[in-house]
């Protein structure tokens, strides 16, 4: 996920769909797991103990994540869902892998860049007032 400044707002972009075609072991990015390892592999391969990825797992239930009671979410401390600070398993993390998501990602990126939608400016449909509590004009900020 990213942050592109639209100047009078932020884009949020993420590329799920695109990544998550190339793992194995879980159904999208998670925290240190099969996606973030092996895009660390390429971009900081030194900051990545290889030794023991296998036995790093933490099983993440996403549904029970920001639960709380039957249809309401709230948000909870990492802390709370996994022991080890990973949300997945790392393990079939690889170097190819890593090099195939981050060119994907770019390419998600890029067609989010040059698509004009993403720079549209939003319909203002409020109207003159809303309970006699008139709104500023954006334009003039009156």
């Amino acid at each position: 996920m990213g942050t592109l400044n639209g100047g009078d707002g932020s884009v949020v972009f993420a590329a799920f769909a695109e990544l998550s075609q190339y793992l194995e072991d879980q159904p999208g990015v998670m925290h240190a797991g099969e996606a973030e390892t092996s895009m660390m592999m390429v971009c900081e391969p030194g900051l990545v103990d290889d030794s023991d990825l296998g036995g790093l797992a933490s099983p993440m239930d996403g549904k029970k994540f920001l639960q709380a009671g039957e249809g309401s979410y709230r948000w909870r401390p990492f802390a709370h869902v996994t022991e080890n600070g990973l949300a997945g398993n790392p393990a079939r993390s690889n170097v190819v892998k890593g090099e195939k998501m981050l060119e994907a990602a770019a390419e998600a990126m890029a067609r989010l860049i040059c698509d004009p939608e993403t720079w549209a400016l939003p319909n203002d449909l409020r109207l003159d007032g809303t309970g006699g509590v008139p709104f500023r004009d954006r334009n003039t900020n009156r």
